[in-house]
This record gives structure tokens, sequence and C-alpha cells, in this order.
């Protein structure tokens, strides 16, 4: 990413562009677009998100970023984390999840028969 950044800002500044523009209209945090312009990819999210953020800003100022391609056309993306399966609830939780259910069916009724008489009466 060498020198991209100041290429970037120089385009931005050819057409009498603010960061804080580019910021807004990209919704990128405009710390990150200044990082790109001072060549400072230490100083974005980890990830894939210093060639993401650097190839928005190419793309809004309408030139290709060379070498901001995903690899085979593919983005990285993190290590699958396991998957746990939750275990069914017990007979105790599934009562008390209809009791709770049950309570907040009688309260709507009581609030909808108040408001009734109130307007009504």
């Amino acid at each position: 990413m060498t020198g991209v950044g100041r290429q970037l800002r120089s385009i931005r500044e050819q057409r009498g562009q603010g960061l804080a523009e580019v910021a807004d209209a990209l919704r990128i945090n405009i710390q990150y677009l200044e990082a790109i312009e001072n060549d400072l990819p230490g100083e974005l999210p980890p990830g894939p998100f210093a060639r993401l953020y650097t190839q928005a800003y190419g793309e809004y100022l309408g030139v290709t970023v060379p070498g901001m391609e995903p690899p085979n056309g593919r983005l990285e993306t993190p290590e699958t984390l396991p998957v746990v399966p939750h275990p069914p609830p017990s007979a105790e939780e599934t009562r008390q999840r209809r009791m709770v259910v049950r309570i907040g069916i009688l309260m709507l009724a009581v609030t909808v028969a108040v408001l009734v008489v109130r307007t009504c009466g």
C-alpha cells in the first residue's frame, strides 16, 4: 500500500473534497482515512479492513487501486467458530416461559380494557 495513500489524497485534494466529506460518504472513520492517506496500515483495524477501506476509498474517487483485489476473487475470512449446540430447555424453563407469556397477554388485555373504558366511558 506504499504511496497509494498519497495518491488518493492528491486526487481528493484535486477534486476539492474534504476528508470529512469522504468519511461521511463512505461511512468510514476519518482516522482510518487519515491512516490510509499517510500510508499507515498498522493504524487500520485488523483483518481485511485495510484493503477493503482503501479499495472503497479508491472506488469513491473513481480510481482502481492496484493490489487491492482480493486473492482468487475471494475475501479473507476468519476461522469459523465451533458451533456449540444449546441443550433444549427443561420442563421447568418451558413452564416459566409460558407463564411469562400468559402474564404479558393478561397485562396487555387489561391495558386495552382500561383504554377502551376511558375513551368510551
